[in-house]
C-alpha cells in the first residue's frame, strides 16, 4: 500500500509538471473556496484543503485508473485538462455538504442532557474515525460520497435518543462488540504491514450497519445484516 500511494504521489507530481499554468490557475480559483477554508477550520489549514482538494482533483481526472508508460501519460494529459474545473467544483460541492453537515453536529454535541453522555462519547468516537487527519486524500472517493448519509444518521440517532435512550444503549453495544473485533483484527494486521482490501471493505460495512440500526429510513449503500457481516467476516482471507 505504501508502494502504490507513493507512486500515485509521484504520478500527481508529474502532471502538475507537465501542466504548471493549469494547476496554478485551479488553486487560485476553487470554487468558493474561501467558505470552505472557514469550515475546514476543525481540521486544518486552508492551503492544506487546496492542496488535498487539487489532489483529489488530479486523481479523478487522470489518475483513475494505471498508468503503464508515457504514450498513455500524454494521451491522459491531452483528454483531461479541460475538465480540471469541473471536477473540483464537484469537490466543492461534496465538501461543503460534509462539512455543514458536520458542525450542526458538533453544535448538538455541545450541550448533552445527562443521559446522553454514552451516547455522545460513542458518537464522537466514530466522528473521530470518520475525519481522520487528511481524511480528504485518506478516505477514497465512493465512501466520501456517503458521508452526507453517515452524519445525517447520526443526527437522526441523536433525535431518536430523546425518546428511547434504552434502544440507543443496546444498539450502542452491538455495533461496539463488532467494531472492537475489526479493530482487533487491523491492529494485528498494521503490524505485519499487511493492508486488506477486504477488511477494509468491512469497515464501512460496518459504518453501512449503523445506518441501518440507528436510521433505517435513509436506507443502506448496499443490503446489510448482523448475518450478512457475520458471514463475511468468517470468510476474510487478510490477503
Amino acid at each position: 500500500n505504501i508502494a502504490a500511494y507513493e507512486t500515485a504521489k509521484a504520478l500527481r507530481q508529474l502532471v502538475i509538471n507537465a501542466l504548471p499554468e493549469q494547476i496554478k490557475h485551479l488553486k487560485r480559483s476553487i470554487p468558493d473556496i474561501q467558505n470552505l477554508c472557514l469550515k475546514y477550520n476543525d481540521f486544518g489549514r486552508c492551503d492544506e484543503l487546496k492542496q488535498d482538494i487539487i489532489d483529489k482533483t488530479i486523481d479523478d481526472v487522470f489518475l483513475y485508473e494505471s498508468i503503464d508508460n508515457a504514450g498513455e501519460f500524454e494521451s491522459r494529459l491531452e483528454q483531461g485538462r479541460g475538465r480540471l474545473h469541473e471536477a473540483a467544483e464537484q469537490w466543492s460541492r461534496l465538501l461543503t455538504v460534509i462539512l455543514d453537515e458536520y458542525r450542526v453536529i458538533k453544535k448538538i454535541l455541545k450541550k448533552p442532557a445527562l443521559p446522553q453522555l454514552d451516547m455522545v462519547t460513542d458518537i464522537q468516537q466514530q466522528l473521530n474515525l470518520l475525519f481522520p487527519k487528511n481524511f480528504i486524500t485518506k478516505i477514497e472517493r465512493q465512501w466520501l460520497e456517503q458521508y452526507p448519509r453517515y452524519l445525517m444518521a447520526i443526527n437522526k440517532r441523536i433525535e431518536k435518543s430523546k425518546t428511547n435512550m434504552t434502544r440507543d444503549r443496546q444498539l450502542k453495544l452491538e455495533i461496539s462488540r463488532l467494531w472492537d473485533e475489526y479493530s482487533k483484527r487491523q491492529a494485528s494486521l498494521e503490524k505485519q504491514h499487511i493492508d486488506s482490501a477486504q477488511l477494509n471493505h468491512y469497515r464501512w460495512m460496518l459504518e453501512e450497519y449503523r445506518v441501518s440500526l440507528f436510521a433505517q429510513e435513509l436506507r443502506t449503500r448496499f443490503p446489510i445484516s448482523d448475518k450478512r457481516l457475520k458471514k463475511y467476516w468468517n470468510e476474510l482471507s487478510d490477503a
